[in-house]
């Protein structure tokens, strides 16, 4: 954003640091796998009306599935993505650049089965 609203100046530059420029595009993977073998139980399921904070887990098991994914909501400045349903792992329209955009809110941690 080049809009100049902090006191005249842009204000990505508070909460970012530019390093260097780069090219091309690294594609997300929709929906991660994982080693059955090495999973744990699930923690409580994404619910889209939940207030997620930094370091919250949810998982995601798919219909007719024996096991499901973890996610954990990722800490500041993305943060408050973890609330928008656009970027919940669920969501798999293209939204973001092309891409899916739930990568940028949650970190996939690995397969589950059963509860926590």
């Amino acid at each position: 954003n080049t809009e100049k609203l902090c006191n005249g100046e842009v204000c990505w530059p508070i909460a970012w640091t530019y390093i260097k420029g780069c090219t091309g595009t690294i594609t997300p993977t929709a929906t991660p796998t994982f080693d059955p073998a090495n999973v744990e139980g699930c923690p409580e399921e994404y619910d889209d009306g939940t207030d997620y904070e930094e370091g919250d887990k949810m998982s995601i098991v798919a219909a007719g599935e024996d096991y499901g994914k973890i996610y954990k909501c990722k800490g500041w400045p993305v943060t408050d993505f973890c609330k928008i349903e656009a970027y919940s792992p669920l969501n798999t329209e293209k939204l973001c650049n092309d891409q899916v955009c739930w990568p940028i809110a949650w970190s996939y941690l690995g397969g589950c089965t059963g509860t926590i």
